[in-house]
């Protein structure tokens, strides 16, 4: 995992450790899972990890359990996948789309 502390070094200086621990332990949860269904990823190649990836995950952990715990994760999640991937990763894309589909849920 010296991508994520990487990423801690060059953009997490402005949070606290305190949300740090939940946000390196969303990160590692959630790339362990990939690792786990054969999703083959390094430095170079987290674009072959989608967002849909990331909503069957949601689906499936027996750690997320509530709303504010799903939406807790994308963030969490998204902001160091649109680091490694770029603005036009798919993490980016679908923001917006998580975003609607969380407001649609509570209607």
């Amino acid at each position: 995992f010296a991508d994520i502390t990487e990423y801690k070094n060059k953009n997490y200086f402005k949070h606290n450790e305190k949300s740090w621990v939940a946000y390196v332990g969303a990160l590692k949860r959630f790339l362990n899972y990939c690792a786990n269904k054969g999703i083959h990823y390094s430095h170079s190649k987290y674009s072959s990890i989608s967002f849909q990836n990331f909503e069957h995950y949601v689906k499936t952990s027996s750690k997320i359990k509530t709303e504010n715990t799903a939406k807790a994760q994308f963030f969490y999640i998204k902001d160091f996948m649109v680091d490694k991937t770029g603005r036009n990763g798919d993490f980016n894309r679908m923001k917006n789309l998580w975003i609607y589909r969380q407001i649609r849920l509570r209607n």
